[in-house]
């Protein structure tokens, strides 16, 4: 908190502040921080009032660090029982689910005024291969796209969230 007050301080207008915090604070800070469930766990439970206040404790603790906007939730759907980078990061394997409970994320993160993320546009759900070691490309057609992946960032945008990240994934299809 200290080095992003002087920060802070320092600049001539307020900083974005921003991290990963998928799983609570914990999830990339050391400490006294709270970590999480991952989002499959709080997806297993389907109780848009814990997830509430899951991003609730989540953004008073980024708030209490002087960071002020978090890369959460993810959005994707896990559409495949293999993919190797969303599993236990998504709230779910229906759009309905992760649609539901990522807004009730992105409500009580508006209400504790912290900004948060939805990600990773357009979905990285039906992919085999972990993006971060090589080009994950969706597996399927525009129509599964449509009906599976999109649908949780419509529900994102109803529910006003402030930015969206991008995946690194190719979508022949699109």
């Amino acid at each position: 908190r200290a080095f992003i007050e002087e920060l802070q301080a320092r600049a001539p207008r307020p900083l974005f502040v921003a991290a990963d915090f998928e799983t609570g604070p914990a999830y990339n800070c050391e400490g006294s921080a709270a970590h999480l469930p991952y989002l499959m766990g709080l997806g297993f439970i389907d109780d848009p009032a814990v997830v509430s206040q899951a991003a609730g404790l989540t953004a008073r603790q980024a708030l209490a660090m002087g960071i002020n906007w978090i890369y959460s939730p993810c959005l994707d759907v896990n559409l495949r029982s293999d993919n190797p980078i969303v599993g236990i990061r998504s709230f779910g394997e229906t759009p309905e689910r992760v649609a539901r409970l990522g807004g009730a994320f992105i409500r009580a993160c508006r209400e504790t005024g912290i900004l948060c993320t939805a990600k990773h546009f357009p979905g990285a759900g039906n992919t085999a291969v972990d993006s971060h070691v090589g080009l994950a490309t969706d597996l399927g057609d525009r129509e599964t796209w449509e009906e599976k992946s999109l649908p949780p960032f419509v529900e994102a945008i109803r529910n006003k969230v402030p930015a969206i990240m991008t995946g690194h994934a190719a979508m022949p299809f699109l």
